[in-house]
């Protein structure tokens, strides 16, 4: 009981932490400095980002205590995914690539995943990856 006790506090501790990294920074730049094509409500994307969250940072999607080394990054990656299509989503072409400097400006961990350029790429072409337990690249054409 004292272990799921710990791991919850980890957890927790953790999102917390993102929360306040990220949710007001990241919503105050997308209303200043980017356009949106479909105009959305700062309450409504805080709600879609924590309900994103809540669907995909799960045990199946590699988020446990079990996995080790990569529970907290897990975490970390998965709230950034939420946080991409939800403050995000919304945001035409270039708002999207403001964002997307924005984001790396942030946390420069993420300027380069599993040998992925994101100098040539961004974040919204990018994908978590369950297996590999790793940010992996969608191309377009």
């Amino acid at each position: 009981m004292l272990l799921l006790c710990y791991i919850g506090q980890v957890f927790v501790k953790t999102v917390r932490s993102l929360l306040e990294k990220y949710v007001d920074k990241a919503t105050a730049f997308q209303k200043k400095n980017c356009k949106e094509l479909v105009p959305t409500d700062t309450l409504s994307c805080i709600i879609t980002l924590c309900t994103l969250f809540d669907a995909l940072a799960i045990v199946e999607n590699g988020v446990s205590p079990q996995e080790g080394d990569t529970y907290i990054p897990m975490i970390e990656n998965w709230f950034l995914f939420a946080l991409i299509w939800s403050i995000g989503a919304s945001l035409d072409e270039e708002g999207r690539t403001k964002f997307d400097i924005f984001l790396r400006e942030m946390d420069p961990r993420y300027c380069s995943l599993n040998n992925i350029f994101l100098d040539i790429f961004f974040f919204f072409q990018i994908f978590l990856d369950i297996y590999s337990r790793e940010m992996d690249l969608i191309i377009l054409f």
